[in-house]
C-alpha cells in the first residue's frame, strides 16, 4: 500500500499563474482554461446537466478530478440491482464513496440521485464516505452509479467500517473536560482565601473523586500504552505522560489525606490536554483513510464463474483449480487460466508494463492479473486455486494497520527513547535528592511529580499531532493524501520520482 495518493496537478508551470475553471488549481499554460481533461470533462457534464450551483456550494477553491474510472470493476454491482430489481416494496442500498469533499458534493450527490425514476431518499454522510439509498423496483442502480462516477466520484459496496478509534478518544476527552472545568471551580474558592473549615475539606473531597474520574477516563489511555510498552521492553513517551499522571494523582491524594494543598485541577487539566493531542494525532490519519474508497484486498475482487449451464459472480477466494470462468471485456484474469475460447487479446501492463495487448491462442495460460482488452467475453479454465495464484500473494500482504506505533511519526519513535531516560534519570535524582535532603517521602513525592509534569512532552503530544493534521489538510486542498503516518518524516529524504511508462 502507498503512502501518497495523488491526483493530478500540474505544478511544473506555476509561472503560469491561471486557474483551472473547475478546481481553481494552476494550468500548465497560458490560455489553458483546465489543469486536466478530467477537470474539463466534469466541468463540461455540470453545464449541460445545468448542475452549475454546485459552484456556488463549493466556493473558489475545490479538488482536481481524478479520473478512477478505468477498468472499474462494477460486477458487485449486479447482485444488488437484481435484489433491488426483484424486490417488491422499498430496498435500502448502502454503497462506500470515494470523492466527497464539500457540502457541493452531497448538493450534487443528492441531485443526480432525485432525477432517478423509483428514487425516496438519499443519506449522504461524507464523514464516513456512505451513501444510504432507500429505492423502489424501478430505480436503475448501474446508471445512477455510472452517472455518479461521471463526475469523478468513485461508488463501491460497503466496506468500510464504522467504528473508529478516534470517537472514543473524542468521548473521553469530553468527559475530561466536563471534570476539569468542575475542579477548577470548586479550586476557586480555595484561590480565593477559603483555606479551613468544612466547606474547605468538602470542596476538596468534591475534587479528589472528580479527579478520580479523570484518570479513570482519560488517564487509563496512557496507562495502558505504558504498560504495554514496558512489556514490550521499549522506551516510549506514553511512559513518562503515564508516571506523570500517576504520581501527581498519588502525590495529591496524599497531600490531600496529610492536609496540604493538592494538585486536583492542574491533573485534571493535564489529562485532559494529553487526551486532545492523543485525538487530533489519531483523527488525521483516519480522516485521510476515509477519503479514499476501500480496495478491500482480494475481498474486493470479483469474478464470474460458470457451473451447471448458470453463471455467477463470486468471490476471487471461492475460485478453484479447474473452475470454468467467463472473463467479461475489461474484467481481471484472477488466476493462471487455460484459454478455452478460439482467441483472446490480454493486456499485461499491471504486470510487466507493456501498454500492448498480446494475444491468446485456445490452449495457452493466460497469467493472473492480466485484463481482457477485447471485445467480447472469453471462457477459460482456472489453472489453480486462488490460494496457489501468485496474485493471491500480493493481495494477501497485510497493509500496516492502525495500530499504536503505525500512527506515530517516526521522528517521534526516535526521540521517545532518548527522552524518557533523560526524564527518568531526572525524577531519579529529584526523588533520592529530596528525600535525603529533607527526610519527608511526601514532599519528595511531591516534586518528583512537580518534575515529571513539567518535563512532560505536552509540546510533542499536542503540538506535532496538531502540525501533522495542518500538514494533512493543506495537502488534501491540493489533491494529495497521507496514508501513512511516518510520510512527512520520509518525505525530506526523497531526491527522485520515477513515473513508469503505463501512464501513471
Amino acid at each position: 500500500m502507498t503512502s501518497l495518493i495523488a491526483q493530478p496537478r500540474f505544478d511544473c508551470a506555476v509561472a503560469a499563474n491561471e486557474a483551472c475553471v473547475h478546481c481553481g488549481q494552476v494550468v500548465a499554460t497560458a490560455g489553458q482554461r483546465f489543469c486536466c481533461a478530467g477537470c474539463e470533462a466534469v466541468h463540461g457534464l455540470l453545464r449541460a446537466e445545468h448542475l452549475d450551483r454546485y459552484y456556488e456550494l463549493r466556493g473558489p477553491q475545490g479538488v482536481p478530478v481524478v479520473d478512477l474510472a478505468k477498468r472499474r470493476d462494477r460486477k458487485w454491482l449486479e447482485a444488488i440491482s437484481q435484489r433491488v430489481s426483484s424486490s417488491e416494496g422499498l430496498s435500502r442500498v448502502e454503497l462506500d464513496a470515494q470523492g466527497m469533499h464539500c457540502s457541493a458534493c452531497v448538493w450534487l450527490l443528492e441531485e443526480l440521485f432525485r432525477r432517478q425514476p423509483s428514487s425516496l431518499s438519499l443519506l449522504v454522510n461524507p464523514a464516513l464516505g456512505r451513501l444510504v439509498l432507500t429505492v423502489g423496483q424501478e430505480f436503475p442502480l448501474a446508471d445512477f452509479v455510472a452517472k455518479v462516477e461521471s463526475f469523478g466520484y468513485v461508488v463501491g459496496p460497503r466496506r468500510r467500517d464504522d467504528t473508529s478509534s478516534s470517537r472514543g478518544l473524542l468521548m473521553r476527552f469530553g468527559v475530561c473536560v466536563a471534570l476539569s472545568m468542575n475542579v477548577m471551580s470548586f479550586s476557586i474558592a480555595e484561590y480565593a482565601g477559603l483555606a479551613a473549615g468544612p466547606v474547605f475539606r468538602l470542596f476538596e473531597s468534591v475534587e479528589l473523586l472528580l479527579a478520580t474520574a479523570a484518570v479513570l477516563v482519560g488517564g487509563s489511555v496512557f496507562l495502558r500504552a505504558a504498560w504495554g510498552a514496558i512489556r514490550a521492553r521499549a522506551l516510549h513517551l506514553d511512559l513518562p505522560i503515564a508516571l506523570g499522571i500517576a504520581l501527581a494523582y498519588a502525590g495529591s491524594v496524599a497531600a490531600w489525606a496529610t492536609h496540604r494543598p493538592p494538585y486536583f485541577d492542574t491533573l485534571t487539566v493535564f489529562v485532559t490536554l494529553m487526551l486532545l493531542g492523543r485525538f487530533l494525532q489519531q483523527r488525521v490519519l483516519e480522516k485521510n483513510r476515509r477519503q479514499l474508497l476501500s480496495d478491500g484486498a482480494a475481498g474486493s475482487l470479483l469474478t464470474r464463474r460458470v457451473a451447471e449451464g448458470k453463471t455467477r459472480v463470486v468471490p476471487v477466494g471461492d475460485l478453484s483449480r479447474d473452475d470454468n470462468l467467463s472473463i467479461a471485456p475489461g474484467d481481471l484474469v484472477p488466476v493462471d487460466a487455460r484459454l478455452v475460447s478460439a482467441e483472446a487479446r490480454c493486456s499485461l501492463d499491471w504486470i510487466n508494463g507493456e501498454s500492448y495487448p498480446r494475444s491468446y491462442l485456445a490452449g495457452d495460460v493466460i497469467p493472473a492479473g492480466a485484463f481482457n482488452v477485447g471485445d467480447r467475453a472469453i471462457t477459460a479454465a482456472a489453472a489453480c486455486s486462488f490460494e496457489e495464484s501468485a496474485l493471491g500473494d500480493i493481495l494477501r500482504t497485510p497493509a500496516r494497520s492502525l495500530d499504536r506505533r503505525g500512527t506515530e511519526s517516526a521522528f517521534l519513535r526516535r526521540l521517545a527513547p532518548l527522552y524518557v531516560v533523560a526524564v527518568l534519570v531526572l525524577a531519579t535524582t529529584a526523588f533520592v535528592t529530596w528525600s535525603l535532603i529533607t527526610h519527608d517521602l511526601v514532599r519528595a513525592l511531591s516534586v518528583t511529580t512537580a518534575m515529571l509534569v513539567v518535563t512532560c512532552p505536552c509540546a510533542f503530544g499536542i503540538a506535532t499531532p496538531l502540525a501533522y493534521e495542518l500538514v494533512g489538510a493543506g495537502l488534501r486542498k491540493r489533491g494529495l493524501y497521507v496514508r501513512s503516518a511516518d510520510f512527512l518524516d520520509k518525505a525530506p529524504r526523497v531526491s527522485r520520482v520515477v513515473f513508469d511508462k503505463t501512464g501513471t
